[in-house]
């Protein structure tokens, strides 16, 4: 429009003080704009800046990375073996054709039963502690430990989980190779054991890295990599949407536990039962990275809503029901920020290709 009137006035019979008002107009209106781009655009860099990918995976010193301990922790965590039925592995929960979770509202457990909670995706966890929705997991070997003897799901006894493990030679073979220049501390009676059974899985699951997804394109400067409305998305993402006071960082996590006013059908209290007393944590869950989160449904740490598109509408409207995170409040995005906020959260999937080992004999 600005740049008509400029090519146009000079064709009108305006008087003097008109010609100069028009002048005026087009000389602030062309600052405003510019200025208003400028901003714009250093505003999207800094932003930018929070979300560049971690390129160490943080492992701990009492269980450092190697090839032997991850191969080994990846036969492992597909084995069915390593439950009481010969029925679960670790991957049924963690399937990674569901991005390491099952699809399933309720996971399903021992004899394939549902438990009360979603299984949560495995992507990232290196970075994560504490684990599970509730907390009550400090890092990832105990996270394996919660797995392996939890009643409901692999449902194990330790001296018959290590017997049966002990009876399978190529495992033998496998443990000693893998830990017989470990820490001392692994090395109880023989290198199988509880210690080494869970560091060799919670190594192979740090190394379960989401890869370059078009928005990690994006940030490292490919304009091109991801669509305007995923780009308008990812601002409302950032303000309006109020996302990032919870789904920080490139992992879209802050890792923290947060009561955001889910409907609770089973009075599941969450990370209040480290503490009835403390009336704060009560329904407070784990705020999950949104990697691969379009491939994840359902949604929420009881599989209670269906689709993205929902959770999207869930938070619009502040919760189902009376939140302790004062976050959560209505949104009041308009049906086309909605349309683009949900296209940028798909800028967040990629394809992972994951072998399943052959098993031990």
């Amino acid at each position: 429009m600005y740049s008509w009137l400029a090519k146009n006035l000079h064709m009108q019979k305006y008087p003097l003080p008109t010609l100069l008002l028009f002048s005026l107009l087009l000389v602030v209106s062309s600052f405003v704009i510019e200025n208003y781009k400028s901003s714009s655009s250093e505003e999207i860099a800094n932003l930018k800046l929070l979300y560049k990918r971690d390129l160490v995976i943080p492992y701990p010193k009492i269980n450092p990375y190697t090839e032997a301990k991850y191969n080994l922790g990846k036969m492992l965590f597909f084995d069915p073996r390593l439950s009481d039925t010969n029925a679960i592995s670790c991957a049924t929960c963690h399937n990674p054709a569901f991005s390491w979770t099952d699809g399933h509202k309720n996971t399903l457990g021992k004899e394939l039963k549902p438990v009360g909670r979603k299984a949560m995706t495995l992507l990232n966890l290196a970075w994560d502690k504490p684990l599970l929705w509730d907390a009550r997991a400090p890092h990832l070997e105990s996270q394996v430990a919660e797995a392996l003897f939890a009643p409901d799901g692999m449902s194990n006894e330790l001296p018959e989980l290590l017997s049966k493990i002990k009876n399978i030679s190529e495992y033998r073979d496998l443990f000693s190779k893998a830990f017989a220049n470990e820490d001392p501390v692994f090395a109880e009676n023989d290198y199988i054991n509880l210690n080494t059974i869970k560091a060799a899985i919670a190594t192979f699951e740090r190394q379960i890295i989401s890869p370059k997804a078009p928005f990690d394109l994006w940030i490292e400067g490919n304009e091109s990599a991801i669509s305007e409305s995923a780009k308008r998305g990812f601002m409302i993402f950032n303000e309006k949407g109020n996302c990032a006071s919870c789904h920080s960082g490139w992992r879209f996590s802050d890792g923290n536990y947060y009561n955001i006013g889910v409907k609770e059908q089973f009075m599941d209290v969450g990370s209040g039962i480290r503490n009835l007393k403390d009336k704060s944590l009560h329904f407070t869950f784990k705020a999950v990275g949104l990697r691969n989160i379009d491939r994840r449904p359902p949604y929420m740490h009881n599989g209670s809503i269906e689709t993205l598109e929902e959770v999207i509408e869930f938070y619009n409207k502040g919760g189902e029901m009376k939140a302790h995170n004062l976050a959560i409040s209505p949104l009041n995005l308009s049906a086309e920020e909605k349309a683009d906020l949900l296209s940028f959260l798909k800028t967040l999937t990629s394809h992972q290709e994951i072998t399943v080992p052959s098993m031990p004999q």
